[in-house]
């Protein structure tokens, strides 16, 4: 796999830290600028106390930590950062991923890695054409009694659980993809008219393969609107796979201790929600994901010609979520255009429905998402 996972002196950078070097020395911690005193929160408890297990300066986090862990990443390159800060971002504000990369890019060790430092249940799904939606949500079963008796009971399914991996999506049938668009929405399950809560910290990170085309399917408009982000898993070059093969080669690799608990995972993603977003900068944000759909009066012409459906309102959420995170990681309380950028690739790049024009002319999404930025910026 391309991601190795040891122990050092410091909590990661990838979750709201800065990178310290990734071959070599520890993770810096996080730089936070608190505000005045006259916002209560933070300075009672708040931001303060709620972000110190990532590495708060001058906090009781900052002094070493025998127990904390990081992700050493296989390159130092802007798209290998970029995708665990987005990875990272979807996970702090409570959505889900869809990660896109070749097989051995170290999609799968990633997901585990992450759910094991944030101290919680993982649970793995191989998804596959002959996989079943009772195989995933569980189901009822016929149960006899020490006596004779029969009894129906419920037995749950891998999905009642607070970290979900759905390796290689596409492999399942559009039948078996839609088992989890009311649990990925609604964070409940009704089977046989009973509806079954699942756990308030459930989180669906899900992998595709994006080479392979005999034996997938395509996942759905609402299915892939579940998603926050889909997240670009880079290749490595030479000189990265010739570490990765010395490393992974050798001794086995050290497991990922836990740094959080559940809740202290729901104090962070409250916290990240309190993130002050300014009516200016939520109005170009919004502006910008109406200048993708094709009916809008202000999208530009490729949009116009390309694009069959844009992003719409969860787009819109996913991008300020994403925003906010971005604004604690940079030790701000409040979101700026700058963290809205960073955003829109990974939060509209799969609700980009190309026409067939598009697809014969060969637009990517990211051109279009760029397109439309431009497009707002030139209408203020």
């Amino acid at each position: 796999s391309f991601f190795i996972f040891h122990k050092c002196m410091y909590v990661p950078w990838c979750l709201l830290g800065r990178p310290g070097g990734l071959r070599g020395g520890p993770c810096a911690p996080a730089r936070v600028i608190l505000p005045p005193p006259w916002v209560p929160w933070v300075h009672q408890g708040g931001l303060r106390g709620r972000f110190s297990a990532f590495g708060e300066v001058g906090g009781p986090s900052a002094q070493p930590c025998a127990r904390s862990w990081r992700i050493c990443a296989w390159s130092s390159r802007t798209c290998a950062r970029a995708a665990l800060e987005d990875l990272s971002a979807a996970f702090l504000s409570g959505g889900h991923a869809l990660i896109v990369g070749v097989p051995g890019t170290g999609k799968t060790m990633l997901v585990g890695a992450i759910a094991r430092a944030a101290g919680l249940g993982f649970r793995r799904i191989q998804f596959t054409p002959d996989l079943l939606p009772a195989d995933i949500l569980g189901g009822e079963t016929i149960v006899g009694g020490p006596s004779g008796e029969e009894r129906i009971e419920f037995r749950a399914g891998p999905i009642f659980t607070p970290f979900l991996l759905a390796d290689e999506i596409n492999r399942g049938t559009p039948r078996t993809q839609s088992a989890l668009l009311e649990a990925m929405q609604e964070r409940t399950v009704t089977l046989a008219g009973v509806s079954h809560a699942l756990d308030p910290l459930f989180t669906v990170f899900a992998t595709r393969n994006p080479i392979e085309m005999e034996g997938t399917y395509p996942l759905p408009e609402a299915q892939r609107d579940r998603f926050m982000f889909e997240i670009t898993m880079p290749s490595p070059d030479v000189t990265d796979m010739v570490e990765i093969a010395g490393k992974t080669t050798g001794e086995s690799l050290s497991d990922v201790d836990p740094i959080l608990t559940p809740e202290r995972v729901s104090e962070l993603r409250a916290t990240a929600r309190r993130v002050i977003t300014a009516p200016e900068v939520l109005q170009r944000a919004a502006e910008i994901v109406e200048a993708t759909s094709p009916e809008s009066v202000c999208s530009p012409s490729i949009i116009r010609e390309c694009v069959r459906h844009g992003g719409g309102v969860r787009a819109l959420q996913a991008i300020v979520l994403g925003a906010k995170v971005r604004a604690l990681r940079a030790g701000r309380l409040h979101i700026v255009n700058e963290d809205v950028d960073a955003t829109l690739i990974p939060a509209l790049r799969h609700r980009m429905v190309l026409s067939l024009e598009g697809e014969a002319r060969g637009v990517t999404p990211e051109e279009l998402i760029r397109a439309a930025q431009e497009s707002q910026r030139a209408t203020q």
